[in-house]
């Protein structure tokens, strides 16, 4: 299971380090996926990919299961670890992504997730809860 956050760098030639507390987790292979709704990549070790896989095969079919068939099979790229541990994340894949020197490295339960730091910034304040008084409410004062 995936959880947390953590800052890396990619290097000239696009590659990005594994975290190393889930580097044994992926069998020295990631399968690595345009997110599905989100300008971000997606990293499943083989098993995990294949259940995600599954599941959208048992779909209902639709227009939808069509496009998160494409999406999810057609831009899959198998990417092996290196001895230093790193990926390397093809071109495309990167652009995708709007990574360049910078990438957060997300946990998220059964897949990892790489994120540009503005994208990953952005995705975070829209989190946040709302603050009332910035909605231009107040606040009663207690009787």
């Amino acid at each position: 299971m995936f959880s947390g956050n953590q800052s890396y760098k990619v290097d000239t030639q696009g590659r990005l380090p594994v975290p190393p507390r889930w580097r044994s987790s992926f069998a020295g292979v990631v399968k690595v996926t345009h997110g599905e709704d989100k300008r971000c990549l997606y990293v499943y070790t083989a098993p995990d990919w294949e259940r995600r896989g599954s599941s959208i095969n048992n779909r209902d079919d639709s227009p939808d299961k069509s496009k998160a068939m494409y999406r999810f099979f057609g831009f899959t790229e198998e990417l092996d670890i290196d001895k230093q541990g790193r990926v390397q994340l093809p071109q495309d894949y990167r652009n995708y992504a709007h990574l360049s020197t910078d990438a957060v490295v997300v946990g998220m339960l059964d897949h990892l997730e790489i994120w540009s730091p503005d994208g990953w910034r952005e995705l975070v304040e829209g989190l946040e809860p709302e603050d009332s008084k910035e909605e231009g409410g107040e606040e009663e004062e207690p009787p």
